[in-house]
């Protein structure tokens, strides 16, 4: 390979890396094992295999992992990477961009059409949730909910102080006077 398909290898490779740290908003060059990071590094060494003339080295020099790991990125942890909906997005979207003759195949189809039905029904269910738990709120509560810290606090202070008055009304024989703290 001559030094102009090395450059333009590395130019392409740090383009999917960006590309695919953008897309996720994680770092996959570091040296996290959080459970997202090998399936994107995963879906990024398979854009690059499938966009570039590169080794597995320079793909590997590109996130920090050597010629092996690649090549088990390649071999087996690209497809599993590839159920997950959140990670196929991101690598049907960079081959959408940059694969002009790039088709979805029937299999395609029918994971996003099962993916995108099981995510429709969980949207669904925790709207279902949120309106039960709203439900059972006052106006009042709704809005403490909201409310930073420091103005709980002051919040509880005085709600706590009327209803002390409240008890007071009822026993009609002590009352007690808060200094705000």
């Amino acid at each position: 390979m001559n030094k102009k398909q090395l450059n333009k290898n590395t130019e392409i490779l740090q383009s999917i890396l960006n590309f695919v740290e953008s897309e996720s908003g994680y770092t996959i060059s570091g040296t996290s094992r959080e459970y997202n990071i090998p399936f994107l590094r995963a879906i990024y060494s398979q854009l690059c295999k499938e966009f570039t003339f590169a080794s597995n080295r320079e793909i590997g020099e590109m996130i920090n992992r050597d010629h092996s790991t690649i090549s088990y990125y390649n071999k087996t942890l690209s497809n599993e990477a590839l159920t997950y909906p959140k990670m196929f997005v991101i690598y049907d979207k960079y081959k959408k961009i940059n694969d002009k003759n790039y088709k979805y195949s029937d299999s395609d189809f029918v994971l996003l059409t099962k993916n995108n039905g099981l995510l429709e029904n969980e949207v669904k269910f925790l709207r279902n949730q949120i309106k039960t738990l709203n439900t059972d709120l006052t106006d009042n509560e709704i809005k403490y909910r909201t409310l930073p810290e420091q103005q709980k606090k002051t919040y509880d202070i005085r709600a706590k102080a009327t209803l002390d008055s409240f008890k007071w009304i009822e026993q009609n024989n002590e009352c007690k006077v808060y200094n705000g703290s």
